[in-house]
């Protein structure tokens, strides 16, 4: 974890919520993890709140620009779709999907149907930098999200399922830090 969590450490909740967060990041469903640990609805809401800023932190690293290495921790320079991240965030402000993370998690798509008549948009991706962007989209109590591929001659749109709030959060932040596409 990036950044300490919200809550007093040294408390049974705490414990409870700190293993919430690693079994979400492990890949685990929330309502799966709810049910095991037992969470109360304040300790999921702190939990998927913890885990959104986590993605965030971790938008912001790929955004941040790499300073001269020191002796210690001299690398060779970034490649590949982790120096593209890097230059897009560079140039553009908006939010860039971290790159794809070994072992992530393979999200289920399905064409756009226009299931719902009324959609909202909550967050979303770049559009410009990037020829594929996502839309964390509320519409009808549900959530999923929407993800427009232009690679193609012409944009091609799906969605995932449509799920509760309390289930997509975690899955938006996964998609965001690149464990899971």
């Amino acid at each position: 974890m990036t950044a300490p969590p919200p809550w007093r450490p040294g408390t049974r909740s705490a414990t409870r919520r700190d293993e919430a967060v690693r079994l979400v990041l492990a890949g685990r469903a929330l309502a799966e993890v709810r049910k095991e640990l037992a969470l109360t609805t304040v300790d999921e809401r702190l939990v998927v709140d913890y885990l959104l800023h986590l993605a965030a932190t971790a938008t912001r690293a790929v955004r941040r620009e790499v300073g001269p290495a020191r002796p210690a921790d001299r690398h060779a320079p970034p490649t590949g779709e982790v120096a593209e991240a890097l230059a897009a965030a560079r140039a553009c402000m908006n939010l860039h999907p971290a790159p794809e993370q070994p072992g992530h998690l393979k999200l289920h798509w399905s064409p756009l149907t226009g299931r719902m008549a009324r959609v909202r948009v909550v967050a979303h991706t770049c559009e410009w930098c990037v020829l594929e962007s996502y839309e964390l989209c509320a519409s009808g109590g549900l959530m999923f999200i929407r993800r427009t591929d232009r690679t193609h001659a012409r944009p091609v749109e799906s969605v995932t399922e449509h799920l509760p709030e309390g289930r997509m959060m975690p899955l938006w932040a996964r998609l965001i830090s690149g464990q899971a596409r």
